[in-house]
C-alpha cells in the first residue's frame, strides 16, 4: 500500500500533468456544450472588398496583424520535467515499501502528453468603440474570403486590406442593436461593404474540455477561442452559404 506521502506525490504530480495537457494555459473546464440562442449571442456580418479598412478603425485589435496568443500561465518544459520526478520518486519509494518492482501502472499514469494549443487568425477578440474612445461592445470576429469554402477560409497574414472578405461578428444580443447602428452610422455612402444581420442563418456554439478545432463539417467553422483554450472552441453554423460550395458543387454534377 501506497505511503500518505506517495499518494500526495502522485495526485500533485497528476493534477501538474493535467495542467501540462492543455497546454500552457492551465486545466480545462470539464467537457460539455452550449448553443447560443438570438437572445445570448448575435450574428453581423460586414462584407464586401475595404471591409477590413472600414472596421479597423472602429476596433482596438490591428486587423492586419497575427491575432495575439492567450498569456501563457504554465512552463510546459518545466511542469514536465517536475511530473517526471515526481513520479520516478514515488515508484521508486513504492518499490522500497513493498519490495516489489511497484505499480508501475500509477507512476506511468502520472505523465499526460502535452497537448499544443492551435490558433488560427480566423477569429480574433476584439472591441468596439466610439467616437469617444469608449468601448461599444466586445466581440469574437471571424473572417473569411468572398467565395472561400469553410475548410480553406483561413487568411494568413500579410492580409490585404482592400480584398473582398467577410467578417461575421459573434456579439452579445443585448449589444447587437446597439453595434448594428453603429456599424451603419460609420458606413460611407459609396462604400461597397454591406452590414448585415445574420443571426437567422448562421447559430453560434461553444463545445467545452477540447484543444482539437479540425476537421469541421461542410457547413461549420470552428476554432478555439482566442481569449482563453478553456472557453472552448468556438463554432458558427454557416449552412454552407459560400460561393466556392456552390462552385464545388456544379463541379461534381458535370
Amino acid at each position: 500500500q501506497l505511503s500518505l506521502t506517495t499518494a500526495t506525490t502522485i495526485m500533485a504530480s497528476k493534477a501538474a500533468a493535467a495542467a501540462a495537457a492543455a497546454g500552457r494555459y492551465g486545466k480545462l473546464w470539464g467537457r460539455g456544450h452550449e448553443t447560443f440562442s438570438p437572445a445570448a449571442r448575435r450574428i453581423l456580418s460586414v462584407k464586401g472588398k475595404g471591409a477590413t479598412t472600414y472596421l479597423q478603425g472602429l476596433v482596438t485589435c490591428d486587423l492586419l496583424a497575427e491575432p495575439p496568443r492567450p498569456r501563457e500561465e504554465y512552463d510546459v518544459e518545466a511542469v514536465a520535467a517536475k511530473v517526471t520526478a515526481a513520479a520516478a520518486a514515488a515508484a521508486s519509494e513504492n518499490k522500497e515499501n513493498d519490495g516489489s518492482e511497484g505499480n508501475g501502472g500509477d507512476s506511468s499514469d502520472a505523465m499526460e502528453p502535452v497537448v499544443p494549443v492551435n490558433f488560427t487568425s480566423k477569429m480574433r477578440s476584439a472591441c468596439f468603440l466610439d467616437h469617444r474612445g469608449r468601448i461599444v461592445t466586445d466581440a469574437l470576429l471571424w473572417k473569411r474570403p468572398v467565395g472561400a469554402g469553410d475548410d480553406d477560409d483561413i487568411i494568413e497574414p500579410p492580409i490585404d486590406a482592400n480584398k473582398e472578405v467577410e467578417y461575421l461578428i459573434d456579439v452579445p444580443g443585448d449589444a447587437a442593436d446597439t453595434l448594428l447602428s453603429h456599424l451603419k452610422k460609420y458606413k460611407l455612402r459609396r462604400s461597397r461593404v454591406k452590414i448585415s444581420d445574420r443571426s437567422g442563418d448562421v447559430s453560434v456554439h461553444a463545445v467545452y474540455g477540447t484543444l482539437n478545432a479540425e476537421g469541421t463539417p461542410p457547413g461549420y467553422v470552428a476554432a478555439i477561442d482566442p481569449r482563453h483554450p478553456s472557453l472552448g472552441m468556438r463554432v458558427l453554423s454557416t449552412g454552407g452559404d459560400t460561393s466556392d460550395e456552390k462552385g464545388n458543387n456544379d463541379a461534381h454534377e458535370k
